[in-house]
């Protein structure tokens, strides 16, 4: 989502965002990026390198990254956010770098890379954004990058351009560069608010935004974020999101994403699961081939056959971890329903197949 700031009174709240001003240094990074080898510019890997190799130190080589994308990327009217939530972020990320335009996604995305490659510790945050006083719907994509132990956010998206009156102006803007996170929320609302970076975070009703009374910390809730499954981290957006967000038009878009997300994890943990029991299931059907054709072998040695008895502890074993693998999955789908059940009626029957044969062993 490009910036359409028009207001005088928004260009003037902007301006002074940028932490540790140090204009002589920047403008000594910018100039050099202006010179990136054309060999280095063929691939987001050489250009990160050489990036590194150039720059020494977090806060030049944030800047320098920053700078490049911002300078380099034009945002792209012919793309809406919805086709490219479509898309894998990798697509995204190698068609903005290709192309050298994109939406906000491909713009933050393809700045998390390169930050990750020089070995930034960076996220990519999605939200909406407040424009002259209103809320635009747009889901938004910005960058946090922890910076020599501080955390900084950061908009390549509208560093690089903005509606003026109707038209795109290609201009690097300085307001979006390393901001602090109590002037980013002004402007930038996550959905989560772990990545408000806030150790009061805010939270929004009727449209207007009030600051919690409880301490937070953030980067403990982040931590605990990083540790969970991608099916978990949807599962406690989605609840974070209902504690601490009315709803607007960016906050429907944004929990119909994620329940159409959930629905995708939630399918492809029960394929996942499907497809281990089916393999368990598979390896029991060879186990207990085997068996059988050993028995049929000798059958005029009863001892040679009874030492095989742990064979069938084990089948039993294998069915019932099948068994239990498949109790795990829960609101399947039709298609994957009728694989379970008869996946589960053909354990059943192999289970007791194998006891049978292992009273036959006792009686024996």
């Amino acid at each position: 989502m490009i910036n359409t700031r028009i207001s005088i009174f928004l260009v003037l709240l902007f301006v002074g965002f940028a932490a540790f001003p140090q204009q002589n240094d920047w403008d000594r990074i910018d100039q050099k990026v202006a010179k990136v080898p054309a060999s280095a510019e063929k691939s987001i890997p050489l250009l990160a390198s050489w990036i590194k190799a150039n720059f020494i130190g977090e806060k030049d080589r944030i800047r320098a990254i920053h700078r490049w994308i911002a300078v380099n990327l034009v945002y792209d009217f012919n793309s809406s956010i919805a086709e490219l939530t479509k898309k894998e972020n990798q697509e995204i990320i190698a068609s903005a770098f290709r192309t050298r335009k994109s939406v906000c996604g491909g713009y933050a995305g393809l700045m998390d890379s390169l930050c990750v490659l020089a070995g930034i510790h960076s996220y990519v945050i999605d939200g909406y954004t407040i424009q002259d006083g209103k809320i635009n719907p747009n889901p938004h994509a910005w960058i946090a990058a922890e910076i020599n132990q501080n955390w900084f956010l950061f908009d390549p998206t509208w560093s690089s351009g903005s509606l003026v009156n109707g038209t795109y102006e290609h201009e690097f803007d300085e307001s979006y560069f390393m901001v602090s996170s109590e002037k980013m929320i002004l402007s930038h609302i996550p959905f989560d608010p772990i990545w408000q970076f806030l150790r009061f975070p805010q939270f929004s009703k009727n449209n207007k935004f009030f600051q919690t009374k409880t301490a937070y910390d953030f980067e403990d809730s982040i931590d605990q974020y990083l540790q969970l499954s991608d099916k978990q981290r949807i599962i406690n957006e989605i609840r974070r999101i209902g504690e601490s967000q009315t709803t607007n038009q960016a906050i429907v878009k944004r929990l119909s994403f994620l329940y159409d997300n959930l629905d995708v994890e939630l399918y492809n943990e029960n394929i996942n699961l499907y497809n281990q029991a089916i393999q368990i299931y598979n390896a029991a059907v060879s186990k207990w081939d085997d068996y059988i054709n050993f028995r049929n072998k000798n059958l005029d040695n009863m001892q040679s056959i009874k030492k095989k008895s742990p064979v069938l502890d084990e089948l039993i074993h294998k069915l019932d971890k099948a068994s239990a693998i498949l109790q795990q999955m829960v609101e399947l789908p039709s298609d994957l329903a009728n694989g379970v059940f008869s996946l589960r009626k053909s354990i059943k029957l192999m289970k007791s197949q194998v006891q049978d044969e292992q009273q036959l062993m006792k009686r024996s």
